[in-house]
């Protein structure tokens, strides 16, 4: 017994002890400013890494951060674009994504898998041995591609036996912070079990003052029986107008920790329980980012270090109650939010649920929904709590599909894909290979959801709620040439450049060749930009050249452009 005493003793004594952190080099020779940083709320997702402004422009020079190897090189359309993936001593591995170009020497290597493979995008895992770097060696430009809304580095820091990301604000890095985070706003959820979703909470205006937080009324919070809460709040840095997501939360009952929330690490599988983290209703209705408080019941995140009661008090009638929520972010400064709850009352907006007679989706079972005109199957899991299904159809479409179906609310997140089908038998087999569902987004262009027939119906996979139809895309891609037209002379240009459209489902493939042989054209989707860069090396210089381009989209509809030039 004794023993056992003492081993629990050293290991507590153990877990104390700080755990010495690596001291790595700044990836960039420039003062650090961050336009977002680790854990921050993304819809879908929390953001991986750190995002490290360069001025509004490319081409800044990034370094290794540490001693080590290239594990990865990655190069894609969307996501983080160019990317790099070095793997150090210690067991940690740095990720620079959204970057414009490599050194020589990881180009040279990258471009020589792309022609093998004969392909723009690629996914490549060299040997320790073929590109060893050294602490602070320059490895790449900073750039804008992928996914990238401007120019910047996202810089991530990962657990290299699990590719799990670590918070880089942790690492000692260079980052000016000396603004606590600010609260805007507090929510207040009535969660009595008879409610079938999350109700409409009610907000709270808050005050500051001498550095704490308060209710700027003297109106009582009051909640009877159980309830949770919710945050507004966002980190500011310093000489940066970006709002950055916050450290830690701590929700105080009674002088009881219910409740902390830490952006330590988390893994990409769990990524999207964000969702159910925040409030997904805020966000996507007003635009508002607030930290829920409280588990919903099918939210797996890992990064509660504590949770009682899954952060739901039980308040009873009469009874006052001291809350305390504590925030802070990775530099250590704090704010303090705290008031008083009376049980009674609480004056909640009306909850449909309790009234309504839809359909009820449960989140511990598969859930189908059906008529002669749609089926929807949300399995077990793909929703966060019991939801109220919704559906509704109307007749006010011209064209062989007149039909636009609204499944669900959007305001309601999926967590994983449902099969989502339409009976379209009235669309002629001629024109079925070019039939996709789409959603109709309000203020944005239709998103492709594709699609694929199982007799009359049309079915596809759908991770977002709300308005969709079937569209016929006959359309080929346009090609707009910018920079070339025949027997241009193009000895002064660095590339040829295209401008790359298409109506409905977007490009899926395309290839590029000069003289009958294959070429690597680059493909910048949100510039509607595919261009090639003259190499010496493989295009033979003071001569004339055939050049062909042929793009194809989603259902199949090709475009090709034939010219010749001088370059």
């Amino acid at each position: 017994m004794t023993l056992i005493y003492l081993f629990l003793l050293n290991l507590i004594f153990l877990q104390n002890i700080p755990v010495q952190k690596p001291t790595f080099n700044s990836p960039v020779d420039f003062p650090i400013y961050l336009s977002g940083n680790f854990g921050e709320l993304r819809l879908d997702h929390f953001h991986s890494g750190i995002d490290i402004k360069t001025g509004g422009v490319t081409l800044k020079k990034v370094y290794s951060v540490e001693e080590g190897y290239i594990s990865r090189i990655k190069v894609q359309t969307n996501g983080y674009g160019y990317s790099l993936y070095i793997n150090h001593p210690g067991g940690y591995t740095s990720v620079y994504g959204h970057l414009d170009s490599y050194n020589k020497e990881i180009d040279k290597y990258c471009k020589k898998f792309q022609y093998n493979k004969m392909s723009y995008t690629v996914d490549i895992y060299p040997k320790k041995s073929d590109l060893p770097v050294s602490k602070g060696e320059f490895i790449a430009f900073s750039g804008n591609s992928g996914g990238s809304n401007g120019p910047h580095l996202h810089f991530e820091l990962r657990n290299s036996g699990n590719q799990e990301p670590l918070n880089p604000l942790k690492f000692g890095f260079e980052v000016k912070d000396k603004i606590p985070p600010l609260i805007s706003g507090l929510f207040v959820y009535s969660l009595d079990q008879g409610k079938q979703i999350t109700p409409t909470p009610v907000e709270y205006k808050l005050k500051q003052q001498n550095g704490v937080y308060g209710l700027s009324s003297s109106q009582p919070v009051k909640i009877e029986g159980k309830g949770g809460f919710g945050v507004e709040v966002h980190d500011y840095l310093d000489d940066s107008s970006n709002p950055c997501g916050i450290y830690t939360i701590e929700l105080s009952i009674d002088n009881s920790v219910i409740y902390l929330f830490r952006v330590d690490e988390f893994s990409f599988e769990e990524s999207r329980y964000v969702n159910a983290h925040a409030d997904y209703r805020m966000e996507v209705l007003n635009d508002r980012q607030v930290h829920l408080l409280f588990r919903k019941p099918n939210n797996r995140l890992s990064m509660y270090p504590v949770m009682i009661n899954d952060g739901i008090f039980n308040f009873q009638p009469g009874t006052k109650y001291p809350v305390n929520i504590r925030i802070t972010d990775a530099s250590g400064n704090e704010s303090k939010l705290d008031f008083e709850v009376e049980g009674g009352s609480l004056n909640m907006l009306s909850d449909s649920s309790d009234t309504n007679t839809n359909p009820i989706f449960s989140w511990q079972s598969n859930n189908y929904f059906e008529d002669s005109f749609v089926r929807l199957e949300v399995p077990k899991g793909a929703i966060y709590e019991n939801m109220s299904f919704e559906y509704a159809r109307t007749f006010s479409r011209a064209g062989l599909y007149p039909y636009t179906h609204y499944i669900g609310s959007p305001s309601i997140p999926l967590h994983s894909s449902s099969i989502l089908s339409f009976n379209a038998g009235m669309i002629p087999d001629s024109l079925r290979k070019k039939s996709v569902i789409i959603r109709l987004i309000k203020n944005k262009e239709p998103s492709c959801e594709g699609g694929n027939w199982t007799g009359d119906w049309l079915n596809t996979r759908i991770l977002t709620f709300g308005k969709y139809t079937i569209e016929i895309d006959s359309i080929p891609p346009h090609i707009k040439a910018l920079n070339i037209k025949p027997d241009t002379n193009l000895t002064a240009q660095q590339n040829i450049r295209f401008e790359v459209t298409d109506k409905l489902s977007g490009i899926s493939e395309y290839e590029g060749h000069i003289d009958n042989n294959w070429v690597l054209f680059e493909y910048d989707p949100k510039n509607d930009l595919m261009f090639y860069k003259f190499d010496k090396t493989r295009l033979k210089s003071g001569t004339k050249h055939e050049l062909e381009l042929y793009v194809k989209d989603a259902v199949g509809n090709k475009s090709g452009y034939h010219s010749t030039f001088i370059w």
